[in-house]
């Protein structure tokens, strides 16, 4: 019961300072805390009113979520003359954010606009994959022009087995750092 008493604490206090981020943290560990209560213990209806509390701030969330996802789907298709590393590490610090945004939102509304936020957020990784893959090809068309020629004409094959490499590897990034986040 302490441990519930300290969550509602820190839930009223990021609910005052408007703070969406801690208040999804605070609601997430109440409804931990109360899990195990009966239905007519008083955790259990201050669990509710927080719960009431928290939706009235979903909505809030949920624009968030959808302004910073037209935001970056914005400049996802514009092309850069950054370092190719630059611009993964870029798109990996922008997923990041995308996810963390969508948390709240997913943790703050009412079940109907979870679906909502969870169209938000595929809409941001198919572009965002998109992206990831305009640089793939990009890169494979520089190593295909920089590959060393065999005496029939050919290039060599491991250009392509580097490039298919380094999309798996992609790949790989967004699911962990995905898993990262969700764990």
């Amino acid at each position: 019961m302490e441990a519930f008493n300290d969550h509602i604490g820190s839930f009223y206090e990021a609910l005052a300072e408007d703070k969406l981020d801690q208040l999804a943290d605070a609601l997430l560990s109440l409804r931990d805390a109360a899990a195990t209560l009966p239905m007519e213990d008083p955790a259990t209806v201050m669990l509710n009113d927080c719960e009431n509390k928290a939706s009235a701030k979903g909505q809030l969330a949920l624009s968030n979520l959808h302004a910073l996802v037209s935001t970056l789907n914005a400049s996802l298709g514009r092309k850069s003359n950054d370092d190719t590393v630059l611009q993964y590490e870029r798109l990996d610090s922008q997923l990041r954010t995308v996810i963390n945004t969508f948390y709240t939102s997913y943790a703050l509304s009412p079940s109907p606009a979870n679906a909502s936020s969870l169209a938000v957020l595929v809409e941001y990784v198919d572009a965002e994959f998109k992206q990831r893959a305009s640089l793939r090809v990009d890169s494979l068309g520089k190593l295909k022009a920089a590959a060393p020629v065999n005496g029939h004409g050919y290039i060599d094959r491991s250009v392509h087995l580097e490039a298919l490499n380094g999309l798996v590897e992609r790949l790989l990034d967004i699911v962990s750092v995905c898993l990262s986040l969700t764990a």
